[in-house]
């Protein structure tokens, strides 16, 4: 038996190098959204049960309970985290909301997206529930023999699963009868609906389970026949995982399958017979955390036994240690410290709270979607609620229908790469001939001249930046062109022109590609429940409670209380830069200007020549008004400059009435430097707002450190209190506080800790508490 055991550890040794087991988790900052909301999320991505370190892109899509999408997305990962958010359509009219999200080409054909559900609830609407009514109220019990199969004349394990038709479980008392009605055992199923019981079967013998539905009423089941074969059992302890075959049987070879997740561990023929008992053993150490599954077939692919077993089920969840002291009263402070086992050497959390009237959806966490959901058959209601509450867990994961589907364990790794900007200039056929012919020739005269190439120029402006970037890059035969080195978030402004004098006015457009829509042809992933429904809204009794607040402003218009994201328009975002630039040579007043005007994005000013005087006649009435050049009044005979090319001046300011000229208009106009201004303005350039990655952006937290801050904002609706997606804990710092302020109702908040260690130990931490410090 040595030998076999050393070719199989070396088997599942050399196996281990190539793994491509991969699992998606995402954490909102709630369960439940109003349209307009926005949604924030944070995404921990594992690979062998650890932080992914090889996967710089998640790819996510956002759809209906149709599967039709609104939005499409990657995010940007580092060291197995994304965070940023995205905007529920203001018109959203679904109850749901479905998210897919998965990483680089699946090549593997048993991954599946990842998905996650939220609930959409709406003003002045009764919300659609799944309760089911006591009358049509259905019960089963689900009996699930431990690997599978019963074998006669040996010890057996029976799992018993007692479950409604929507998936909830339900308690109910029973007994094990043989064939002449006797009884063998009873058993009782705890508050998650599981029982075990314990027997050795008789060959050719036909045994009974008698049980007790919801309306106590006798039910009946068959237990399959006991036979002869061979069945896998696996034993775990802290340190050692044990695959134990059993057989009935004169000896024969059976192919062994054992597999974490999609990763296959090893496979291999081995002799089993009656007469011993054969023992596989691995080191935990050298496994990661999940769901271990073998199979065991005989020579022509036939199954014998499936088994089933959490590696690691004791260490895997971490409780974090929490110490609140609760303030009272509305817009009152609230101290939370969280603390996390001295073991722990590094952690990446993210912590949610919000008001105790936002409904939650417990039916799954990081725990369910981390370890369960990438091999599930199905989708498994409630799965948190059950996890959470059964002292059974070995007892729930063997009763679970998981996918044998293994990914190729020959593959190797790819790291991922993050994504660069690509365009590709586009002119009609004739056109795009001759430029490129005279392109090819300039460059080649300036190559000869300086020993370098030039291509075009290429700005750039982040959305939360002013002024532009310039960069120049060279483009093929084709037009196409690359950004090296820029990475593109939420949105970007662009300008490319030519830098060759004689092609600068050659009319163009630039296509530009970020993210490549293969990745996004696939039809939208939808798991159905054993009985073929969609995932739908949690049990009734969890949003009791919810209602919709708002206020409404002047206009009457409703103001949903969430944090929604501004962004500001290009218009704005150059007067911030021009208010800036300028700062020195502006007059200082407490007065708006009545007009701003910005000749330099003005369409006008740029297709051709036009002078400051004619500028500012068509865009104002009369010229009796005072005029300033950088600050300083000019008379009447120091106004020839008003006869320039208004492509000169970047920044006018329109006042009917301004101060320091004794309330006279007044007209302010800033002159740019000569190093500014532009001697190519009015050359045909490109320019476009283009999406990149997700936006990083951090939640803005509600602050009151004092009364008068209190009183400054009337109304404090808010329904999430508070939101980290970048709480990192460590050995050094061991624990972590949070301070965090009540809306305007203070009747308590729910408090949601979830996270991923560097050793893939999950972090899950849910509770309610109201204002009088009890918890429910």
């Amino acid at each position: 038996m040595r030998p076999i055991l050393l070719t199989i550890i070396a088997l599942f040794d050399a196996l281990y190098l190539s793994a491509q087991n991969r699992s998606i988790y995402i954490h909102t900052d709630r369960d439940y959204y109003i349209p307009a909301d926005t949604v924030w999320f944070k995404a921990y991505l594992l690979e062998d049960g650890r932080p992914a370190n090889t996967v710089f892109n998640l790819y996510m899509r956002m759809a209906n309970e149709e599967g039709t999408e609104f939005q499409q997305s990657v995010a940007m990962v580092t060291e197995g985290i994304s965070a940023s958010y995205f905007i529920i359509p203001p018109q959203f009219k679904g109850n749901n909301i479905y998210i897919n999200a998965y990483t680089r080409n699946q090549q593997c054909s048993a991954q599946k997206p990842y998905f996650k559900k939220l609930g959409v609830l709406h003003f002045g609407e009764e919300q659609k529930s799944v309760s089911i009514s006591p009358k049509s109220k259905q019960t089963f019990l689900y009996i699930n023999p431990s690997g599978g199969i019963l074998l006669s004349g040996i010890e057996n394990q029976v799992v018993f699963h007692a479950l409604d038709q929507s998936g909830l479980p339900f308690t109910t008392k029973g007994s094990l009868l043989d064939d002449q009605n006797k009884q063998i055992t009873t058993f009782e199923t705890d508050s998650a609906g599981l029982a075990e019981v314990t027997f050795v079967p008789a060959a050719s013998a036909n045994y009974t389970v008698e049980w007790l539905d919801h309306k106590g009423g006798l039910r009946k089941n068959n237990l399959p026949q006991a036979v002869l074969g061979i069945k896998a059992l696996i034993l775990a302890d802290t340190n050692l995982t044990s695959i134990q075959l059993q057989s009935n049987t004169a000896p024969q070879t059976a192919n062994v399958k054992a597999s974490i997740g999609q990763r296959l561990l090893f496979s291999e023929d081995i002799q089993v017979s009656s007469a011993k008992k054969v023992n596989i053993p691995l080191q935990n150490k050298d496994v990661e955390y999940g769901i271990m599954q073998v199979l065991i077939t005989d020579s022509q692919g036939h199954i014998h036994s499936k088994q089933s077993k959490l590696i690691g089920q004791n260490t895997i969840e971490i409780t974090p240690k929490i110490n609140l002291e609760q303030g009272e009263g509305s817009k009152s402070i609230n101290t939370l410290s969280l603390m996390l086992p001295n073991a722990v050497e590094r952690a990446s959390l993210s912590v949610s709270i919000t008001d105790i009237d936002v409904p939650v959806d417990s039916s799954s966490n990081i725990i369910t979607d981390l370890i369960f959901k990438p091999i599930t058959a199905y989708d498994i209601p409630y799965a948190s609620k059950i996890w959470q509450k059964t002292t059974h867990k070995d007892l729930f994961v063997q009763s679970q229908s998981w996918l044998s589907e293994l990914c190729p364990s020959g593959s190797v790794i790819r790291p991922d790469t993050l994504i660069v900007l690509k365009g590709q200039i586009s002119m009609p056929p004739k056109t795009w001939s001759k430029f490129y012919t005279r392109y090819l020739k300039y460059n080649q005269r300036k190559f000869k001249e300086t020993g370098k190439r030039r291509g075009i120029s290429f700005g750039y402006a982040d959305f939360q930046k002013t002024g532009f970037q310039f960069i120049e890059t060279e483009i093929d035969s084709l037009g196409r062109f690359t950004v090296p080195n820029l990475i593109v978030f939420d949105s970007m402004s662009t300008r490319v022109s030519q830098i060759h004098s004689q092609l600068k006015f050659y009319p163009f457009k630039v296509n530009y590609t970020f993210t490549d829509t293969n990745k996004f042809v696939n039809p939208f992933f939808i798991p159905i429940s054993p009985n073929g429904n969609k995932p739908d809204y949690a049990d009734l009794q969890e949003r009791k409670n919810f209602k919709s607040y708002y206020y409404t402003d002047a206009k009457g218009n409703r103001i949903l209380p969430t944090v929604n994201v501004k962004r500001s328009t290009k218009r704005q975002r150059e007067i911030l830069r021009l208010e800036r630039r300028f700062k020195m040579q502006d007059i200082p007043t407490n007065i708006e200007p009545d007009q701003i005007l910005l000749p330099l994005l003005d369409e006008e000013v740029k297709k051709r020549s036009v002078s400051l005087s004619d500028y500012l006649d068509r865009h104002l009435n009369g010229r009796n008004y005072e005029v300033y050049l950088n600050g300083k009044k000019k008379r009447d005979s120091e106004r020839s400059f008003l006869n320039d090319d208004a492509s000169n001046y970047a920044y006018i300011k329109c006042y009917r009435s301004f101060p320091p000229s004794n309330g006279a208009a007044a007209v302010l106009i800033f002159e740019l430097a000569p190093s500014e201004k532009d001697r190519d303005f009015g050359k045909y350039m490109d320019e476009q707002t283009i999406l990149g990655y997700m936006p990083i952006k951090q939640f803005t937290k509600r602050n009151y450190p004092n009364e008068a801050d209190k009183e400054r904002i009337p109304e404090d609706n808010r329904m999430t209190l508070y939101w980290d997606p970048f709480v990192s804990i460590d050995s050094t710092a061991a624990s972590k506080q949070i301070k965090f302020f009540n809306n305007n109702k203070a009747k308590g908040f729910c408090i949601t800790i979830q996270g991923v260690t560097n050793t893939g130990e999950l972090i899950y931490y849910r509770r309610i508490f109201n204002s009088s410090r009890s918890e429910r």
